[in-house]
């Protein structure tokens, strides 16, 4: 039940009007929400890796309006693609990540992995953790667990690389979908 104003009598006004998105619930105390991907943010493609934001293609299991589509195209066996945030990412309380994954197979897998400010091949610090899909067209929550990461390095980039190692061909095999990347 959510009452706005409770004791004082509404009048349709955009007084009266508020708008609500991700009502989300968490086991910790705490959590941040990186990024529900209904705008861009900074976003950017690496060695053989697009994306794009797009409307949801399965709102059963997820019903975001927007989702990021990400596609491995031939490339580099590492091709992927990078978050970047101007404040950074901080590792004091929250240290594990959770994602919305649409993936077109069982098994996928997907590195997490955040870098400092210092563009690659010259990055100081970088903490990768790995999840693998275990259901196939539907959407599916993966927990990423960097408890232990350094909390002193300044972590700027959140980069992301499906089956890091084989080279994708820019398929529906190689492409996926994300939403809802929460810090918690």
């Amino acid at each position: 039940v959510m009452i706005m104003d409770e004791g004082t009598k509404g009048d349709g006004s955009s007084n009266f009007t508020i708008y609500l998105d991700d009502i989300t619930q968490f086991s910790s105390t705490t959590s941040s929400v990186i990024s529900d991907f209904e705008d861009a943010g900074s976003l950017s493609g690496f060695d053989g890796g697009s994306q794009e934001l797009i409307a949801n293609p399965d709102t059963s299991g997820n019903s975001s309006d927007k989702v990021l589509k990400l596609v491995k195209n031939d490339g580099q066996a590492w091709a992927g693609h990078k978050f970047t945030v101007t404040d950074k990412f901080n590792f004091d309380k929250e240290q594990k990540i959770r994602i919305k994954i649409w993936s077109p197979r069982i098994g996928l897998k997907l590195n997490m992995k955040f870098e400092d400010e210092v563009p690659w091949p010259g990055v100081k610090a970088t903490a990768t953790v790995g999840g693998t899909t275990t259901v196939a067209n539907q959407w599916e929550e993966i927990e990423f667990d960097f408890t232990g990461v350094d909390t002193s390095d300044e972590w700027y980039n959140l980069v992301m690389i499906m089956d890091e190692g084989t080279k994708g061909d820019g398929s529906s095999n190689f492409t996926i979908y994300l939403d809802d990347i929460t810090q918690y």
